[in-house]
């Protein structure tokens, strides 16, 4: 049988960790978060927090708990969680499926800007929500991290070194 080894999502795009860093812009390639798709309708107390009901919202700090269709949710946290055993939902461990991407700096917006049709300043992304979208040119979810300069890209893995180039090349036009 096969040795497998786990990289880190850098290691496997053979780029450090920090992307692109400037003082007005930091992306970075996020060490493996949990992730896991839940869907179904979840007794939210044996969950231990709320899930959001409504579109384009999320619940949680160290858990993140993100909209994504009606009774689907993207839950993000550090550590991996024990949602197996919930009553009512379905889970699908999705840690290794999705990569991560914080972005952070003054210029954050407008780096979100030059790849999607959001209003990145308006309520899109304000603190508590979150949107499926197209980022240049491909399917994303964003979301602020609780600041006016901070946001997670969370993309389909296989597009990852497609996304970190973008990324790159436009923080460099903006630095």
């Amino acid at each position: 049988m096969a040795n497998l080894t786990h990289q880190t999502l850098a290691q496997m795009l053979g780029r450090p960790a920090t992307v692109f860093t400037s003082p007005k812009l930091t992306v970075a390639l996020v060490a493996p978060v949990y992730q896991a798709y839940l869907s179904g309708s979840p007794d939210e107390k044996a969950l231990g927090m709320a899930l959001p009901h409504e579109p384009n919202h999320m619940t949680g700090e160290t858990t993140r708990a993100l909209w994504i269709a009606p009774d689907r949710w993207l839950i993000v946290a550090d550590m991996p969680l024990s949602l197996s055993t919930i009553d009512g939902a379905f889970v699908s461990d999705i840690t290794d499926g999705l990569a991560v991407f914080d972005l952070s700096g003054p210029a954050a917006r407008q780096l979100l800007a030059m790849g999607c049709s959001l209003d990145v300043e308006g309520d899109a992304l304000a603190p508590g929500r979150c949107a499926r979208t197209l980022f240049a040119g491909v399917d994303v979810i964003l979301y602020s991290l609780g600041s006016h300069d901070r946001f997670r890209i969370h993309v389909e893995r296989s597009m990852a070194s497609y996304l970190c180039d973008w990324l790159e090349k436009a923080a460099t036009g903006i630095a």
